[in-house]
């Protein structure tokens, strides 16, 4: 199969680790690009001259198009913004709408770099913890609401679907979310990197409720679905003038200026070429999890694996002593508490890899859990 195939790996800082090691922990995946977009880089590549570029017509309407035939989402070119990486837009977005000491919302457990934001912008950052049933992600909306109250919550970063959990959250939750957001005059950042990766429909924010997209920021990227982590290649949109036009003078600030010279014709590949392509990785994605819940369900049923519905991260809850486990096993995962708060015994591996590399991970657990 395209995915089982093996690819140099040695210049991505994923697998820059001992020999022997097995990388399962940086969000990248293991696998080639897509063709289209290997080619066009290429062919940009041919061109000598790597001077400033400039953001043309047809990225707007590759970014558009795919928004609205993969996700029923409107955009205008008017409300997208060309960025470099997602992590930026969340620390700008942070420095540009609060002072010094204002809060800002995340839930945990959640991607670190949520809280680095929250931190580096001298905010005080409020945990909403996710509450488990049945071994899936909720979220309790009246701490949230209690939380924001209590706290004068300036900005809420929220992550659809979630990671680590793989949530995709119902519409209805989200209606809910977009609703408090909305009441107590609070921005909301909706950061969807991972929704390209679904294994259930994904609703988007500004698809659940019919005032959120006047009060929040829709974050998004290629990065995750095509494996471009290296490009920088994210983007935002803002519906509303008044938040746009304080983020994009923010932004000037910060002198973002011209895109990388493969972030176009990388993203005209990826979203004008590539559908069927990520529709087969998805296909293998979740093959990935079924081989992984199967193992566990057989080797290891005193852990609890976390039923994903996006994205290629699965969440597994191992008590204490894990992370002996793992290194004795040379496996190097993504610890619990790199995920800010709430992630007592919980360890995230990257499935995103051939199924060899995965077969062979888990096997190693085995063997050292059976010694």
């Amino acid at each position: 199969m395209l995915f089982d195939k093996i690819v140099d790996k040695s210049k991505t800082r994923k697998w820059n680790v001992d020999e022997g090691v097995l990388a399962m922990h940086i969000a990248d995946m293991d696998f080639a690009c897509p063709p289209a977009i290997e080619h066009a880089i290429q062919e940009r590549a041919k061109t000598p001259d790597f001077g400033y570029g400039y953001v043309p017509d047809e990225y707007y309407d590759a970014v558009i198009n795919w928004n609205e035939r993969r996700h029923n989402l409107h955009l205008e070119k008017d409300w997208i913004k060309l960025m470099f990486g997602t992590n930026g837009v969340l620390r700008y977005a942070v420095q540009c709408f609060c002072n010094p000491g204002d809060s800002v919302m995340i839930n945990t457990p959640v991607y670190g770099p949520f809280n680095e934001a929250i931190e580096d912008g001298n905010c005080n950052p409020v945990y909403n913890r996710l509450v488990i049933k049945d071994n899936r992600y909720y979220l309790d909306f009246d701490l949230m609401e209690k939380q924001i109250i209590e706290n004068k919550v300036k900005v809420y970063i929220f992550c659809n679907p979630h990671n680590p959990g793989g949530r995709i959250w119902e519409k209805e939750e989200l209606y809910k979310l977009a609703d408090i957001c909305i009441k107590h005059d609070v921005l909301l950042i909706s950061d969807e990197v991972h929704r390209e990766m679904a294994f259930k429909p994904f609703v988007t924010m500004w698809n659940s409720h019919p005032e959120i997209a006047d009060h929040s920021i829709f974050a998004c990227s290629l990065n995750k679905a095509f494996n471009l982590g290296g490009l920088k290649s994210s983007y935002i949109a803002i519906k509303n003038k008044k938040i746009r036009e304080k983020y994009l003078a923010y932004v000037s600030r910060m002198y973002v200026t011209s895109p990388h010279a493969f972030v176009v014709p990388a993203t005209l590949a990826g979203y004008n070429e590539s559908e069927e392509w990520l529709d087969e990785l998805v296909e293998y994605i979740k093959g990935n999890f079924e081989f992984v819940y199967k193992f566990f369900e057989e080797k290891f049923p005193e852990y609890d694996v976390m039923k994903a519905d996006s994205s290629y991260l699965v969440w597994i809850h191992m008590g204490e002593g894990y992370e002996d486990l793992f290194k004795k096993a040379k496996i190097k995962p993504s610890p619990g508490w790199e995920f800010v708060d709430n992630y007592d015994g919980w360890v995230r591996l990257n499935l995103g890899t051939p199924r060899y590399i995965i077969e062979e991970a888990l096997n190693r657990l085995y063997k050292q859990k059976m010694c």
